[in-house]
C-alpha cells in the first residue's frame, strides 16, 4: 500500500478514510439510481479489503482501498469499474430545479498508465449553494490501478492534479507489483 514516501512533498500523516461500506465494499458502490449489485460480478469474488489513508496541511488527502480478488478476477473487477462509470457517467447538464439532488458527472481522462491496467477518472461534484445550484462543481480524481488480482483505488483531494495523480498511482501500481 502507499506509504507517505509516496505522496510527494507536505507533511503527510495518517488518516484513514473515514467511509464506512454498507452493501458493497468498493468505492463505486451506489454511484447513481441505475447501480445494481449484480451487475458486476467481481464483487463476489472480492477475497480482502484493505485501505490506507494521509492527510497534508488543512485539507489535502489521499486514500487507497486496496483489493484483492480470488485468482483471475482482477481483469474482470477492472472491467466492472468501467460498466459502472459507463452506466452512471452523468453526461446530462445538471439540473436546476430546486430540490433536484446534486448531480455528480465521470468522465474517465486517462488510460493504461500504471500496472496491468490503469484508469484516472474526473469526478464532477454539484452542490447547492441554499437553493441554488452552485455554478462550478467540485473536482477530484480518483485513479484505479490493477497488477494481476489486485486493484488499488486511489482517491485524491480536490487540490490534486492530473500529473500528481498519475504519479501516486504509479508508485501504488510499483507497490502492488511488489507484493
Amino acid at each position: 500500500m502507499l506509504r507517505p514516501a509516496d505522496l510527494g512533498p507536505g507533511a503527510w500523516r495518517k488518516q484513514l478514510p473515514s467511509e464506512p461500506f454498507s452493501g458493497d465494499t468498493w468505492r463505486w458502490a451506489d454511484l447513481c439510481a441505475a447501480y445494481r449489485s449484480s451487475d458486476y460480478p467481481s464483487l463476489r469474488r472480492q477475497a480482502d479489503l484493505d485501505f490506507t489513508g494521509y492527510a497534508t496541511g488543512s485539507a489535502g488527502y489521499v486514500y487507497e482501498h486496496l483489493h484483492r480478488y480470488a485468482g483471475g478476477w482482477g481483469p474482470r473487477a477492472l472491467d466492472d469499474v468501467r460498466h459502472v462509470l459507463a452506466t452512471c457517467a452523468g453526461t446530462a447538464t445538471p439540473s436546476t430545479a430546486p430540490g433536484s439532488p446534486a448531480p455528480r458527472r465521470f468522465t474517465v481522462v486517462a488510460t493504461g498508465f500504471a500496472g496491468d491496467e490503469a484508469l484516472l477518472v474526473r469526478e464532477e461534484q454539484w452542490a447547492y449553494e441554499g437553493e441554488t445550484l452552485a455554478a462550478d462543481p467540485i473536482v477530484t480524481l480518483v485513479a484505479v490501478v490493477r497488477v494481476g488480482d489486485l486493484v488499488g483505488t486511489v482517491m485524491f483531494s480536490p487540490d490534486r492534479d492530473e500529473p500528481y495523480a498519475r504519479m501516486v498511482a504509479t508508485s501504488a501500481a510499483g507497490r502492488l507489483a511488489a507484493g
